[in-house]
């Protein structure tokens, strides 16, 4: 069931003229990479140089992929296997080697984290002065420029002699830290506060990369519409408080309203009660009446909504 979370605004126009009110909803978005990982989770590889740090944060990020993926795909902990490599004994570039790690990796996906660089830290004292907790602090940013690459290898697509990359992207970002000092600090000890939160900052950017493969509850408006009198009134705070069948209740009486607009202005309210319990088909059904009796601008867009809705329910 979706959620609502507050009352975002209301537009009053004159006394009977209808009143729009626009709530905040939880709607599930699909996943930045179409790709279904249900029933073949993938393993996660990350390749690194022989330096410790550089092993160190790209380990804490492929760890991090493999966390949130169990998660996502309700596995148990440590179900989806993390390998380690060096970047003189494993080329990704190279179709042999890929072919290997697919034959070894335990799955016929692989998720591969490599080519991270890093350039030095960067330090700047602000002259702005933060109010923390009853002090006045002075600020010192730290930043710190990083790129990395993310790759999928797939089985499938070997065996097919097709290109067994899947999906590929490239980070290019920069960590940033702000520390709040009584008073200014040097650039060693503030280089040194920020080292302490790299592996951390490394392994939160893993899952947030492992959530592209899948759907994410998001916020989004819906639009209620109402009259100011006791009947809309009644059923605009039924659907504000979840009771939608109760409101559905007030708005299937509103619909053979003699005018057309309220008739209408019920009917899509309707509409969006079902999308909220997951009633696709009956909420299209609901705005085809409302565009029948009076057609309104809204309409198309909530046809939209239910239908993007309706996808990801599929999934």
């Amino acid at each position: 069931m979706k959620k609502i979370f507050l009352v975002v605004s209301a537009l009053y126009l004159i006394s009977c003229s209808p009143i729009v009110y626009d709530l905040a909803v939880d709607v599930r978005e699909p996943a930045e990479l179409d790709i279904n990982l249900k029933g073949c989770p993938p393993s996660v590889v990350f390749v690194s140089g022989r330096n410790v740090t550089d092993s160190l944060l790209t380990g804490s990020m492929a760890l991090g992929i493999a966390v949130r993926m169990e998660k996502e795909l309700s596995l148990e902990e440590g179900s989806i296997p993390v390998y380690s490599y060096f970047s003189d004994e494993l080329d990704v570039s190279n179709v042999d080697d890929v072919a290997y790690l697919l034959t070894t990796a335990g799955s016929d996906r692989v998720i591969v984290i490599d080519s991270l660089s890093m350039e030095d830290f960067r330090v700047r004292h602000s002259d702005d002065l933060v109010y923390y907790n009853g002090d006045i602090l002075r600020q010192t940013v730290v930043e710190r420029p990083f790129k990395i690459s993310f790759k999928l290898f797939c089985m499938d697509s070997l065996q097919k002699n097709l290109k067994p990359l899947e999906a590929c992207t490239s980070v290019s970002d920069k960590l940033k830290w702000s520390i709040l000092s009584n008073a200014p600090i040097e650039d060693t000890k503030a280089v040194t506060q920020a080292v302490s939160g790299l592996e951390k900052a490394f392994s939160d950017m893993g899952q947030e990369m492992a959530s592209m493969f899948f759907p994410q509850w998001k916020q989004q408006q819906r639009m209620i519409i109402s009259y100011e009198n006791s009947i809309w009134d009644s059923a605009y705070e039924q659907a504000k408080s979840f009771q939608w069948d109760k409101a559905m209740k007030i708005w299937l009486a509103l619909v053979t309203d003699p005018n057309p607009e309220k008739a209408s202005y019920a009917a899509y309210n309707l509409s969006v009660a079902c999308e909220m319990k997951e009633q696709y088909d009956l909420a299209l059904e609901w705005l085809e009446l409302a565009r029948k009796k009076y057609s309104f601008s809204e309409i198309a867009i909530q046809k939209e909504n239910v239908e993007q809705s309706k996808k990801m329910k599929k999934k």
